[in-house]
Order: C-alpha cells, then structure tokens, then sequence
C-alpha cells in the first residue's frame, strides 16, 4: 500500500516504469492491493471494497495537489477495476484455503 500511495503523490518523474502501459501497471497494482485485502479481511468484503474504493478517490484526489500530476476519473475506473478483480481472486483463494483447511482431520 505504501508504495502505491508513493507512485501515487510523488513527481511523476520519480514513478517507476516497468515498460508495460500504465493502465496495465495500474490495474495490476490495485489489483494485487485487493487480493491481499480480500484475504486479510475480517470484516464484510463489500465493506472493505468500500474502504478501499474511497482510498482510490483520495489518492486521484491528492494528485491534484502534486505539480505536474492531475487525477482522472479514468484513472479511478481502472483502479477500481484492478481492485474488484482482485479482490474477488482474494475471495475465492480464501473460500478455497478455508475448505482445504476444514477438509483436514
């Protein structure tokens, strides 16, 4: 999470460049952000979506305030995309952990 948040409000001459299109970057972030989140949670997963959604609006939001950055709602749509993939990966790889884990004596 810290290193999102870093590539996120830092200059855009200091975020890293894997060589692959930024939306894919992007999504791929947010989604391995959802997988660990989803399988963290100990709380409704819609609830944590949530949480994590309005994460996503606050860091569009403080590009805003970072010359040279701007946030898009594009941006944010792709990130929430990331997001939800990921974190119904996160769901099932818990549902299926949580049956291996009632399967043995």
């Amino acid at each position: 999470m810290a290193i999102i948040i870093w590539a996120s409000v830092s200059s855009i001459d200091k975020r890293p460049d894997s060589g692959l299109s930024v939306n894919l970057e992007r999504e791929l972030a947010f989604a391995l952000l959802g997988m660990f989140f989803a399988i963290a949670a100990r709380m409704p997963i819609l609830i944590v979506f949530l949480y994590m959604l309005a994460f996503t609006a606050s860091l569009e939001t403080l590009q805003e305030y970072v010359p040279g950055r701007h946030g898009r709602v594009e941006d944010f749509i792709v990130k929430s995309l990331g997001l939800a993939v990921g974190m119904t990966i996160g769901v099932m790889i818990k549902a299926w952990a949580d049956r291996a884990r009632g399967a043995l004596p």
